[in-house]
Order: structure tokens, then sequence, then C-alpha cells
């Protein structure tokens, strides 16, 4: 976007997309990236090494274990009709749950953004909890949604909450302690995932992935809608939505347009 450049001396072994700054590492190997703006240069060696993921240890989670966000040395667990589960994990091989806090709904997200922690606490709604002791939460701010919370994006002042059969829930939370209701988008069927980057929102709902505006958050707009089959969830990098598409398999769904969404990778190597 600002005129900068990128060359790969092996492409196999890095290579970059359209967002300036990304690179993808391919096989192993080594390789180099020269990168050039305004007639300035610079080349950076590449190395690519592969490994094998491996177990180093686990740990029982009273309830069940839905989601978990990780900042710092502590793991933050949605852990459904136990509530908030806190972990140091700054020893992998010992982690231990340091503190809990019990919530009224079921836990099904979670997402901490600096002190804040936001939990998708099912039929109750928004929870907004104070995290900056991880050993002692504490809940700030209850905000009730219409339907049942399974899925929450915090983008700046702003939280998104797939909601269920009651849709898509914008909040603006730029002060914690006093939510506050921005908009809701029905007629989705039930609304399961939600991801956004900057202006640009995906949810996925029913058997369909949606896109819509919300460069004005009190009036966001539909734009377009792909039907895939039954959907779980969606990740979203600006340009791709990657969907989790249950017996599907997963999607990757081109957004560029977001009137004229279109598929262009996807798998079922998998049984759900």
């Amino acid at each position: 976007a600002s005129g900068t450049t990128y060359a790969s001396s092996d492409l196999s072994v890095v290579s970059f997309g359209s967002k300036d700054g990304l690179l993808f590492a391919g096989q192993n190997g080594r390789a180099a990236l020269t990168v050039r703006n305004a007639g300035l240069e610079r080349t950076v060696d590449i190395e690519v090494n592969a490994f094998d993921p491996r177990l180093v240890t686990s740990i029982n989670i009273p309830g069940y274990a839905n989601n978990v966000d990780v900042a710092g040395d502590f793991a933050y667990v949605a852990a459904g009709s136990q509530g908030l589960q806190i972990l140091d994990v700054s020893h992998h091989e010992q982690p231990a749950i340091i503190a809990s806090l019990d919530t009224p709904g079921t836990a099904i997200d979670v997402r901490v953004v600096g002190n804040l922690l936001y939990l998708a606490d099912g039929e109750q709604g928004l929870r907004i909890i104070d995290v900056s002791n991880p050993r002692a939460p504490n809940t700030l701010a209850v905000y009730d949604t219409a339907g049942i919370a399974q899925d929450i994006k915090v983008d700046r002042q702003f939280v998104y909450i797939a909601d269920g059969i009651a849709g898509l829930e914008i909040v603006d939370v730029h002060r914690p302690q006093q939510p506050l209701f921005m908009a809701t988008v029905t007629g989705l069927g039930e609304v399961k995932g939600v991801d956004v980057k900057d202006d640009q929102l995906v949810v996925v709902a029913g058997s369909a992935l949606y896109a819509i505006d919300v460069s004005d958050r009190h009036n966001p707009i539909q734009q377009g809608r792909l039907n895939i089959g039954p959907v779980k969830d969606v990740a979203f990098d600006g340009r791709y939505a990657h969907v989790a598409a249950h017996t599907s398999g997963w999607k990757t769904v081109d957004v560029a347009d977001p009137l004229q969404l279109r598929v262009t990778a996807g798998a079922v190597d998998f049984v759900p």
C-alpha cells in the first residue's frame, strides 16, 4: 500500500501476499528476501525450520473448556458451567489454576485485551472482568444480551457478539463499567462465530457466511452472503474468511468484494 515491493530468492521457502510485511514460511531451507521502497533497499536472510509439535503436559479444567485466550504468563479459560478459570503457564511443564470466577451463565468464549477480559457467558450475555491481578479477577460490568452470547471479538472500543438466534450485537465498551448498546443485525439465523477487521465484519450463522459493513456502528449493513452448509466459527484476516464448516471441513472465502463472496480453498479430511 505504501509502494513497498518484496522479492524472494526462493518462493518455495518464503513467500508473501497482499498484506505488507506478512511473510509465509514454506519448505525447509534458506532464502533472501529483498524489500524495496523509494530507492531504499534491504535484504533479509530467512531460514525456515519445520518441527513437529509435541505435548508438554496437560491439566484438568473444571467444567468444560470451551475456549482459551493467553496473555503473558496466564491462560484464561471459558469453562462452561464453571465460569472463568485462570492458569499460570509461566512454567509450561507445570501449569496451575491460580484463580476462578464463577459466573451465572455458561462461559463459552473469552478475549483478553490489556487488563480487561471479555467473557461470552451464554444466556447471561457479556461480562467485563478486571484481570490486572490475575489471581483476583473482579467483575466490572454485566451486559445482558437478547440471545445466547457464544463468540466475541473485541476491536478498539467495540465488542461484537455472536448472540445465537438473536443475531449479531455491537456494544460500545469505551467505558468498561458502562457498556452501551450500539446495534443489532437480525435475520441471519443462529449466529455462532464473528470476526472483524477495521470496518469489515464477517459472521457465520445457520448454513452461511455473511459480510457486514460496520463503518457506522450504529447502522451495520449486511452485504454478501454465501451458503456453505453447517458452520461453527470464523477467523478473518481482512481479505479471507476462514470458516470452520463442521461436516464440510474448512473453507477459505475471498471477501475482497463483500458483495461477491467466493470460496477459494477448502478441504474435508477429517471426521468431525
